[in-house]
């Protein structure tokens, strides 16, 4: 268990870095805050899906087409969470890049349980 939250968090540290730096460029032109976070955050996460999927919780031999689904199943819940949490945040600070970070950043923390235990115990269940 303890390999695989270290893979987890280790890829999805990745995944923050990909998620960040797609939405500063993205904020670099001029693109709406949530528009760029929701660009930037379907960027990672079809970075982290390959990565969890072989790596983490090494469930390439089950069929991609039934962890899809269920992977886009507990995105869709945690990605509601970051955005939402993102959007409460950036709401609360100051409109410059620095506070949107901040805000991406909360919002990634915030869905990090629902993504992990989802991919865990339902997505890439063995």
């Amino acid at each position: 268990m303890l390999k695989k939250v270290s893979l987890f968090l280790l890829f999805g540290g990745l995944g923050v870095l990909i998620e960040l730096i797609f939405l500063n460029i993205f904020l670099f032109f001029d693109l709406i805050f949530i528009l760029a976070k929701i660009f930037s955050l379907f960027i990672a996460l079809s970075f982290n899906f390959m990565m969890n999927r072989v790596f983490t919780f090494s469930a390439r031999n089950s069929k991609i087409f039934h962890q899809i689904p269920k992977y886009i199943t507990i995105q869709s819940i945690s990605f509601l969470v970051n955005v939402g949490v993102s959007l409460l945040v950036v709401s609360l600070l100051p409109k410059t890049i620095i506070y949107a970070n901040i805000a991406s950043a909360s919002g990634i923390l915030a869905a990090l349980p629902v993504n992990f235990l989802g991919s865990l115990f339902w997505t890439f269940r063995k």
